[in-house]
């Protein structure tokens, strides 16, 4: 079934289609929050978190603006979210590892101070942004590295490239973050 179709058939609030969504993404769900959770969730609070982000697409089918090609990534950057705040919930700060030439992130969505956060926001549209003006596959190794935190191992078997390949263009895609941000006076500095 063709993603443009299924997500067509969640928004007219067809079951049928609701299920397909579940069957073709659930174990791919699973993968993301399994990465971000590692052994700090138990298998409870993973299936939980796997559920909520199926229930929160049909809770909001009425809403979605996803464009073709971008379900998958809509969905994994959902279950992400949906980890990352249950293990706030359960301990605190979670640190989710770059490596060792990140790109700073001056921890301004402290939480509580509406400017900061706002700030966090815009700066989350802006990577975004860059991101997806990435040309394929740069764009989903990108993703696949940062916010569902694969190993460039795992990256190159996925997509059939060099590990070294990957390693270049996470480094090209990094560079290009940084000058925009350097140009637009934000984390790149």
């Amino acid at each position: 079934m063709k993603e443009k179709e299924l997500i067509q058939g969640i928004q007219t609030g067809q079951v049928f289609y609701y299920e397909k969504l579940i069957d073709c993404y659930a174990s791919y769900i699973s993968r993301v929050v399994i990465k971000v959770a590692g052994s700090r969730l138990t298998k409870e609070d993973m299936e939980e978190i796997c559920a909520d982000v199926f229930i929160k697409m049909w809770e909001n089918k009425d809403k979605l603006n996803i464009g073709e090609g971008t379900l998958k990534s809509y969905l994994g950057a959902m279950a992400r979210n949906k980890t990352i705040n249950k293990l706030r919930a359960i301990g605190g700060k979670v640190i989710l590892p770059l490596e060792e030439d990140e790109i700073k992130y001056r921890g301004i969505a402290e939480e509580g101070i509406p400017e900061n956060e706002m700030l966090a926001k815009e700066e989350h549209a802006l990577i975004m942004d860059v991101i997806r003006s990435l040309p394929e596959p740069d764009g989903e190794i990108f993703i696949r590295r940062y916010f569902y935190l694969e190993k460039l191992s795992e990256i190159g078997k996925a997509l059939g490239i060099e590990v070294a390949t990957v390693g270049t263009k996470l480094h090209r895609g990094k560079q290009k973050l940084q000058k925009v941000f350097k140009e637009r006076g934000g984390l790149g500095e």
